[in-house]
Formats: structure tokens, sequence, C-alpha cells
């Protein structure tokens, strides 16, 4: 399994370089989810929740 990288993997990269960052908030990044992880809206903000708080459990 080379260059297999899955949509989680990718939201993730995608969700550490935006996240925190100044003027960048939760809809920015649903928004690229959408557009570069091709997740459907439901789905870019079910992936959100769910790596923030597993990046972060204490929130």
């Amino acid at each position: 399994m080379t260059n297999s990288t899955t949509k989680v993997d990718k939201a993730t990269k995608l969700f550490l370089r935006m996240y925190g960052k100044e003027g960048v908030k939760r809809k920015d990044i649903i928004a690229a989810f959408i557009n570069k992880c091709e997740l459907t809206p439901a789905g870019a903000s079910t992936y959100y929740q769910n790596i923030k708080k597993k990046l972060n459990p204490v929130n």
C-alpha cells in the first residue's frame, strides 16, 4: 500500500496546517475539507469535530 493517503490523513494534515492560525475560522477549515479532501459538507463537519477531539481531547 504505497501512496494511499486516506481522506482522514489528508484532512488531519490540512487541519494541522490551518487550525489556530489568525483569521482562520471553523468554516474555512470545513470549506478546505470539501474542496481538497472531497468530503461532503456533512462529512467535513464530522471530520472537523473528530479531528479536533482527537488532537485536543480536553475540549
